[in-house]
């Protein structure tokens, strides 16, 4: 069995070799009843809508529903007193829709490689497309990949392959020791590769790294496997870790997502320095909502601050 997240492409692939009609994949969906209305958080109510399950179960995908000014942002800025009129700013989670399709792709032999079951999960987020639009757009998506499937000779791909191998040659950090040290030695080695592994996997994609534990955690009970015990926040204090780590080893491409997430954001730190503060400047809570820039609305006190003026 062969299984990974493609390098080039937002799918995970599964393939089992020799082909067997036995093998079977399937999406679950973590909340199909939740249903459409208000949450509460704090003293807001903060409108909702439910998962979506489409194409006989091979598409999952959630739609946010609401309008400006009802959207989650606008009720945000009511409450933290940012003014609404903001110069620049386009809220990024009205009409937002992100959802997975799952697809069995090829089969045949490729050539040199034995024929397999394969089986591929494309990840799509689109912002300002209707829940019919972001459909078609995720089948299309979903799609395309498969076609990359179908004229790939060999699974991972040799382009995905070189993507790797490309990072650990760049650097790596190998301990050695005599005695009865040398295990403990070829341990940290192998950690701190497994390491990099975990940081590179997943400092690509639009939004930083998940801070606490980043995207591997563990179970909890009640088991919550799409939900961190820290919630949805990111702290300046924990998040700083892994991106110290990614300068040192020469990964400054992962590190945009870092950069990017706060340069997205600056409008909207914009105008609460001057709602706050009364002067031009650039300034964010030591925790904060990397789509956005805000603080959640639980009532979490910052602790302290990253500012800038301008």
């Amino acid at each position: 069995m062969v299984a990974y997240v493609d390098a080039h492409n937002d799918s995970v692939v599964v393939s089992v070799s020799p082909p067997s009609d036995q093998v079977v994949a399937r999406l679950v969906a973590l909340h199909t009843g939740r249903p459409s209305g208000e949450a509460t958080e704090t003293c807001a109510k903060i409108a909702r809508s439910a998962d979506v399950v489409a194409s006989a179960g091979n598409l999952v995908y959630h739609h946010n529903l609401q309008h400006w000014p009802d959207t989650y942002m606008a009720r945000s800025f009511k409450i933290l007193n940012i003014p609404l009129d903001i110069p620049g700013f386009v809220d990024p989670l009205a009409n937002r829709s992100t959802g997975v399709m799952l697809a069995r792709a090829h089969t045949e032999a490729a050539a040199g490689t034995a024929a397999a079951t394969t089986f591929a999960a494309t990840v799509l987020t689109t912002v300002g497309a209707t829940a019919a639009e972001f459909e078609t757009a995720v089948a299309g998506a979903s799609a395309a990949f498969g076609d990359v499937l179908r004229r790939t000779e060999q699974l991972p791909s040799a382009a995905h392959a070189a993507w790797w191998a490309a990072k650990w040659s760049s650097h790596t950090i190998e301990i050695t020791a005599a005695g009865e040290a040398a295990a403990d030695a070829a341990t940290v080695t192998r950690m701190y590769a497994l390491q990099r592994f975990i940081e590179l996997s997943q400092a690509r994609s639009p939004f930083p790294i998940k801070f606490n534990g980043m995207l591997y955690t563990a179970h909890r009970d009640p088991m919550q496997v799409d939900q961190n015990l820290w919630g949805g926040l990111n702290w300046w204090q924990n998040i700083r870790h892994p991106y110290y780590n990614m300068l040192t080893s020469g990964d400054t491409d992962e590190m945009r997502t870092l950069f990017d997430s706060f340069a997205r954001t600056v409008p909207v730190a914009r105008a609460r320095t001057m709602a706050y503060f009364g002067f031009e400047g650039i300034w964010w809570p030591e925790y904060t909502l990397p789509h956005h820039g805000t603080p959640h609305l639980g009532g979490v006190v910052p602790l302290y601050v990253i500012a800038g003026a301008i």
